[in-house]
């Protein structure tokens, strides 16, 4: 389940990244995302989700701020 769960967060946060951010990010999420459902298909899902949420939450207040500023 955690499995499942860690891939569709990372491949939200590549969708994320394509939408809402420039080239340099885009790369660097995109690779985040590979690396982190490498990590949760070897079994380390529970370390995996995490770092998924709190990326997620970095972009959404990275967004934020740069929305309002």
């Amino acid at each position: 389940m955690m499995n499942i769960l860690s891939l569709l967060g990372a491949i939200f946060l590549i969708i994320l990244a394509v939408l809402f951010f420039p080239l340099i990010f885009r790369i660097l999420i995109i690779i985040a995302g590979i690396i982190l459902v490498v990590v949760a298909f070897f079994g380390l899902a529970t370390i995996a989700f995490p770092i998924i949420l709190i990326l997620l939450g970095i972009t959404i207040i990275y967004q934020l701020i740069t929305y309002f500023f």
